[in-house]
């Protein structure tokens, strides 16, 4: 099912206007009476079906809303490694937006290649 984020409150009717409508409606090619999960800013989520759709505006009415995910979702970053200071940048923020894991990979057009020493002491560093 297609699901989309609404800045706003869910409430019985919405709608999704800008940008995100033209993705809905063009891009995911939204049609009336399909049905598309929202999720607000507050993390509620909600089953919704197209009603309505102009140029610029989905118009959205409210089926039932779906409980809350009790457990959330771990996210695992697998990275091809990166030249100079881009893989400590990566890392740091992988981190920041709670990643459980990042894995380093050499794939086939990777230019980097560490020694033991210095793969290592990369793999030390990013632990932190």
């Amino acid at each position: 099912m297609r699901q989309v984020f609404y800045p706003g409150e869910l409430t019985e009717a919405i709608a999704i206007t800008g940008g995100d409508a033209h993705h809905l409606a063009h891009v995911m090619r939204a049609q009336i009476g399909d049905a598309i999960t929202v999720v607000d800013a507050a993390g509620q989520a909600a089953e919704m079906v197209v009603t309505a759709l102009t140029r610029d505006v989905v118009h959205l009415r409210m089926q039932r809303v779906l409980p809350a995910e009790t457990e959330g979702r771990e996210v695992v970053l697998v990275q091809a490694l990166l030249k100079g200071e881009k893989m400590d940048f990566v890392v740091q923020k992988a981190a920041e937006l709670g990643a459980v894991c990042v894995c380093p990979i050499v794939t086939e057009h990777v230019v980097v290649r560490y020694d033991a020493k210095k793969a290592a002491a990369k793999a030390a560093r990013w632990q932190k």
